[in-house]
């Protein structure tokens, strides 16, 4: 053996300590990884939520401003709603809700609902 592969230098410890930060986000990616599996292989249905914002008048009828939140952990697609004002119904469709998201929109209707309780709710859906 020649002198030069007898004696070898030092590790530096910049590059030990880089090794050591890598070691630790390489595990803690990869127990995130197994705790979103674990987590996915019971998700939670949809859960649709619609509220609902005070009338406006408008020039030809009044609106009816919505937020719709899906607290699920699965998506739905043609999401049907269905605003009840009095003896009034409006119906809309949300073409897509991720799971977990919230989206807004409006009814319209043709009388004054002042008065009226309003109630909405979601119809059905289909899985995207």
């Amino acid at each position: 053996m020649s002198e030069s592969q007898a004696k070898s230098e030092p590790t530096p410890v910049l590059e030990l300590v880089l090794a050591g930060i890598s070691a630790v986000v390489i595990a803690a990616l990869v127990g995130y990884l197994l705790l979103l599996a674990i987590q996915s292989g019971n998700p939670r249905p949809p859960d649709v939520v619609v509220r609902l914002a005070a009338p406006e008048r408008l020039q030809h009828g009044w609106l009816v401003r919505f937020e719709v939140a899906n607290d699920g952990d699965e998506p739905v697609g043609q999401l049907r709603l269905e605003l009840v004002a009095g003896g009034e119904r409006a119906e809309t469709l949300v073409d897509f809700l991720a799971a977990q998201s919230t989206t807004a929109g409006g009814f319209f209707l043709t009388r004054d609902p002042a008065g009226a309780p309003l109630q909405a709710r979601p119809l059905g859906y289909v899985e995207p």
